[in-house]
C-alpha cells in the first residue's frame, strides 16, 4: 500500500535537491527558481515511477493508493475523485504532461512515441473500452 508523504517531507526533499542542483552549478545567481522547479519535477517523476512499479508488482492500482500518491505530490483536491482515471489525469496535468486518459476510443494515447509511466494502465483501459 502506498503511504502518504506529508507536504513537509516533500518540501524538505525538494529543498535539498534544489540546493544540490545549485551547488552543482557553482551557486550562480538568478537560477534558484529553475533549481527549485527542476527538483520538484524530479520528485514527482521519482514518486510516480516508484508507485507504478509497486502497483505492477502488486497487480493492482487502487483508488485509495492513487489518492495517497496525488496527496504526496501536492494534489489535495482529489479526495472526491471517483475513478483512477480522474486521479491519473490530475497527476498528468500537474506534471505538465498531456493527459492520455480520455473516453475517445480512437485516440487512446496523445503521444505513443514518448515514455509514459502510465502506458500499461492506459493499455488496460483501452482494452476495456474495446470490449
Amino acid at each position: 500500500m502506498t503511504k502518504k508523504i506529508t507536504q513537509q517531507v516533500r518540501y524538505q526533499w525538494v529543498s535539498i535537491a534544489a540546493y544540490f542542483r545549485a551547488e552543482q552549478r557553482g551557486f550562480g545567481p538568478g537560477r534558484a527558481l529553475d533549481d527549485w522547479l527542476q527538483a520538484e519535477q524530479e520528485f514527482r517523476e521519482q514518486l510516480i515511477y516508484q508507485f507504478v512499479l509497486q502497483s505492477r508488482e502488486d497487480g493492482e492500482m487502487s483508488l485509495q493508493e492513487l489518492q495517497n500518491l496525488a496527496y504526496s505530490l501536492g494534489l489535495e483536491d482529489v479526495s472526491t475523485a471517483t475513478s483512477n482515471t480522474e486521479i491519473i489525469t490530475a497527476i498528468q496535468r500537474m506534471s505538465n504532461e498531456m493527459p492520455c486518459y480520455h473516453p475517445d476510443e480512437d485516440t487512446p494515447c496523445n503521444n505513443p512515441e514518448r515514455y509514459c509511466h502510465w502506458r500499461a494502465e492506459c493499455q488496460r483501459l483501452v482494452a476495456v473500452w474495446y470490449r
